[in-house]
């Protein structure tokens, strides 16, 4: 399993803090993560509880030989962490992950968060607090000016670039991460504040139930 890791993101570099090893890269704002085992998972997601965390899910990418190259990023100050669906499928992590998700006391954020919802929902996760938007925030600052996916505001902003695969959704990340500050800023700066969190915030939900019966 360690092998398959460390040949799927050779570019990293590895930082062993106990055991096991943890494959961390630097490059970027946040550290980048990949899980290597359940004992790890129930020990970083313990540190999650109550933190704002960013949500990406990474499904699997079919040009791949490794078959354990799809799961979820959680990001947060201390990093991006990567869970296989090998490591989501062990019992205990998939019930605190679980909960974690479900706790509306954890903050949630993400770029297109209802993507995520209904890819938990398979799962059978339910995802509350969600606290953020970044692309729904994107969208309402630039008027339908503009790109709102994650990789025209990366460029555009920060001038970085995002990458594929396990290594392309921790990017991701990161600029969600980045783009999270940003954009409240401009979103209060705008007077646009009461709007995203009265009317586009309670929507997601709404409408990602509704996607899920089949009415939209």
């Amino acid at each position: 399993e360690k092998a398959k890791s460390k040949k799927q993101l050779s570019d990293m570099k590895q930082e062993k803090i106990g055991a096991p090893v943890r494959i961390v890269q630097e490059a970027g704002s946040l550290k980048k993560v990949v899980i290597l085992d359940a004992t790890q998972a129930l020990e970083i997601i313990s540190e999650m509880r109550g933190t704002e965390i960013i949500l990406r899910e990474v499904l699997a990418d079919q040009t791949s030989l490794l078959s354990d190259n799809s799961g979820m990023v959680v990001a947060l100050k201390s990093g991006c962490y990567f869970f296989s669906n090998t490591i989501l499928q062990e019992k205990n992590v998939k019930n605190v992950m679980g909960e974690l998700l479900s706790d509306a006391k954890t903050p949630k954020v993400g770029h297109t968060i209802k993507s995520f919802v209904h890819w938990a929902k398979r799962l059978g996760w339910s995802v509350e607090g969600i606290e953020f938007d970044t692309e729904i925030a994107a969208y309402l600052l630039a008027a339908g000016e503009g790109g709102t996916d994650l990789a025209s505001l990366a460029a555009a902003r920060f001038g970085k670039s995002i990458g594929e695969g396990v290594q392309g959704a921790m990017d991701e990340a990161d600029i969600i991460f980045l783009l999270s500050s940003v954009l409240r800023i401009e979103l209060e700066a705008e007077n646009l504040m009461r709007i995203f969190t009265r009317f586009e915030l309670p929507l997601i939900s709404v409408l990602a139930k509704m996607e899920a019966y089949g009415i939209l």
